[in-house]
């Protein structure tokens, strides 16, 4: 029988937020500062091509075999198909690719600010200093790095921390973190690294617990048959995440360009790496064969890949906040000082302060370990393959959660001496809590809009910010679907993504398919519409072909209407008995 007494789901929601109000207030001014941030972003910043286009046209097709998909309609599962799953929820709501790019892009701000806030709180750092931690992570170049797998992979990873954090037991949070390391590795491959330390240090755990006869064998040996077992279907069904070539592309690439930047040469090495891997390590197939291959030559990339990693850093971390526009050029380095010494400082004090309580709350070291974890994944695909912007994303989330803990306990302890009267008085004024909220809306005045400016410093200078709008693969597609061609076309396309955003119906072919002279391979292929842009300069297979000089001279001979893209370098050739009377 139901107490009449008992409070009603209302009342028992009314009293979470009495007795949580900071926390959400905290939580919706970091949703209001991603939105602000984000608001029309269509208007300053371009679709991305090939990585990120590629993966959404593979959650856009999903469970359609063939290309950009396998033979049985899913990703390839060394290309991130957890995902390319992402993408295929929201096309479930959103139908259009261009307004799916940018739904995706606004989500994903929003959603890694308010976990890095929900991981720093579960962690025992204080409301001001949980959002002054995703303050500076929203702020930061993180926003504008592409492409966006490491955002969702990262915020894979701060969920399953926030849960192992809110576990009773290390048993428990181990388990949460495991899981969210497993789905980050089919978004990230690389974080198959952050998974083996995490399962390696849990069975060193559970090696341990039977020893001491903390637990019983029946219990971990279900417990890890089970765990096996799921990991096992799902390499069953969405295969090897370390398998195929996709490492050693992104490290063959990536040699290419640093012999290319270091020798001054100028040769593209995005098209000629295969020349400067086999020059130098012959005809291996992967990363390990390359440093058996040529030790030296591995060590040189190495050795360049760790110079330029502290740039790489300051270029990330340094905040986005118009300053200049109120105390000149220095003000943005300032910044980045500042930003990066809490960001280094705090996040050993955090770490310390974590690994201090490891006993008292041991769930704390599941999350540490899993930070762990993700540090060595990502230095290590920094240093073997060059630091990207997106490898060093993940650490500098780490950092400032971190930062976030240590700044909190550092200000405890600092409170603790300078207070003398420590008896709790009724007149004494919330203090903290009215900081927080004063903070709080200070930081939503200073965050920027992408697009807009829309802060304090844009009205105290006066300045209006006005969005320089995309330059290439918007323009390109907003201009092919204006053509308003109906029935389905072949594209030829240097890059992947001008086709997908179009929104027609099409077929792809890439310039590496060119095996004959243009004008055959243009009647034979069928092809409808060419993308022009300045790549067939770097192709030989076209710069040297004079019947592709012919087309570029007099496209109206083959049947074919030039057309300049508004704002942009791009071109595309349409034939004419495609469009529309």
């Amino acid at each position: 029988m139901t107490d009449p007494r008992a409070p009603t789901p209302a009342a028992r929601v009314i009293q979470w937020l009495r007795a949580n109000w900071l926390d959400v207030l905290c939580l919706a001014v970091v949703v209001a500062m991603a939105v602000k941030l984000v608001w029309s972003v269509d208007t300053a910043h371009d679709l991305m091509l090939d990585d990120e286009a590629i993966q959404l046209e593979r959650g856009f097709r999903l469970f359609h075999p063939g290309d950009p998909n396998g033979p049985h309609g899913l990703p390839p599962p060394d290309y991130g198909p957890v995902y390319s799953f992402w993408y295929a929820f929201l096309h479930l709501f959103v139908r259009d690719p261009i307004r799916l790019y940018y739904v995706s892009y606004s989500c994903l701000v929003a959603m890694i600010s308010a976990a890095l806030y929900a991981l720093s709180r579960a962690l025992d750092a204080a409301p001001v200093a949980a959002l002054v931690a995703t303050f500076l992570f929203l702020v930061s170049h993180v926003p504008l790095i592409m492409p966006y797998a490491a955002h969702f992979a990262t915020l894979v990873v701060f969920v399953g921390c926030v849960l192992a954090a809110r576990a009773s037991t290390l048993r428990r949070a181990l388990r949460w973190v495991l899981v969210a390391m497993i789905l980050a590795t089919y978004v990230r491959p690389e974080l198959a690294l952050a998974f083996f330390v995490v399962a390696l240090v849990a069975a060193w755990l559970a090696w341990r617990a039977l020893r001491r006869n903390q637990v019983e064998l029946r219990a971990i040996a279900l417990e890890m048959l089970g765990f096996a077992l799921a990991v096992g279907a799902l390499v069953l069904v969405l295969g090897e995440p370390l398998g195929g070539g996709r490492a050693f592309f992104a490290f063959g690439q990536h040699y290419a360009r640093n012999v290319v930047e270091r020798d001054h040469l100028t040769a593209n090495p995005w098209l000629s790496y295969p020349t400067f891997v086999k020059q130098d390590f012959g005809d291996v197939t992967s990363v390990a064969g390359a440093a058996r291959a040529n030790p030296s030559a591995f060590a040189r990339h190495v050795l360049r890949n760790v110079t330029n990693l502290p740039a790489c850093f300051r270029n990330v971390i340094q905040p986005v906040l118009l300053l200049g526009l109120l105390f000149g050029k220095g003000a943005s380095r300032v910044t980045s000082d500042v930003a990066a010494l809490f960001a280094v400082a705090g996040s050993i004090a955090g770490a310390w302060a974590l690994w201090a309580r490891r006993k008292i709350e041991p769930q704390r070291a599941a999350v540490l370990l899993g930070f762990a974890g993700i540090m060595a994944a990502s230095l290590a695909s920094a240093l073997l393959v060059y630091p990207r912007e997106h490898y060093v994303l993940s650490p500098l989330a780490v950092m400032l959660v971190l930062a976030g803990v240590g700044a909190t306990v550092v200000a405890q302890k600092l409170a603790a001496r300078v207070r003398r009267d420590t008896a709790p008085r009724a007149d004494r004024l919330p203090w903290p809590a009215i900081a927080t909220v004063a903070i709080s809306a200070f930081l939503l005045a200073i965050v920027p809009s992408i697009a807009h400016g829309w802060c304090l410093q844009t009205v105290l200078s006066g300045v209006t910010i006005r969005p320089t709008p995309p330059s290439d693969a918007l323009p390109t597609a907003r201009a092919i679907a204006r053509f308003g061609i109906k029935e389905r076309v072949v594209f030829l396309e240097p890059r992947w993504g001008y086709a997908l955003f179009s929104g027609l119906e099409y077929a792809r072919l890439y310039p590496g398919q060119k095996d004959q002279p243009f004008g055959r391979f243009l009647e034979a292929k069928a092809i409808g519409i060419i993308v022009l842009t300045d790549y067939y300069a770097q192709d030989p297979s076209f710069d040297g072909d004079p019947e592709f000089k012919a087309f570029l001279a007099d496209p109206a001979r083959s049947g074919f209407r030039l057309v300049d893209v508004p704002g942009s370098t791009t071109r595309v050739a349409v034939r004419e008995s495609l469009l529309p009377n």
